[in-house]
């Protein structure tokens, strides 16, 4: 269907519709800013930007103090990690002294012939033990000493 010439007249932007529409346009403008000191206005007064900027500084202050002390607990659990590790090596170096000493002293056993639980055998492994573990005791001494 087309439209008439009276129709499209109607339509059609003039000058005088230009005009009204900016018209229009500078006064919702002027409505929109006016609402928006008003608005500024009431929350000023009321003490609402304050409370935000306060309740900000506050979650702001509390993040950095949460941060301060997971930043502390990390430098322990480092510390502590690194202490459990060198004890761990110091305990294994004791241990493998300790078999290399034991191993070395110990005689061989000689069992053809004999009970395993002979008692001929407790006082010389008794003064064994003793004399081992005087031994151990000075090699403890020493790495502690390291």
């Amino acid at each position: 269907m087309s439209r008439s010439r009276s129709a499209k007249a109607k339509d059609e932007l003039t000058a005088e519709k230009a005009a009204q529409i900016v018209k229009d346009t500078a006064k919702n403008v002027r409505e929109a800013a006016a609402t928006a000191r008003e608005t500024v206005k009431a929350f000023r007064d009321s003490g609402a930007i304050e409370e935000i900027a306060g309740a900000a500084r506050e979650a702001a202050l509390a993040a950095r103090d949460t941060t301060v002390e997971i930043r502390d607990a990390a430098k322990d659990v480092n510390k502590t990690v690194a202490d459990t590790t060198n004890v761990a090596r110091e305990t294994a170096a004791v241990a493998q002294e300790t078999v290399h000493l034991v191993t070395k002293q110990l005689p061989k056993p000689r069992f053809a012939g004999r009970k395993r639980n002979s008692r001929a055998h407790k006082p010389k492994t008794t003064k064994m033990l003793k004399s081992t573990a005087s031994k151990l005791k000075g090699t403890q001494q020493g790495l502690a000493s390291r």
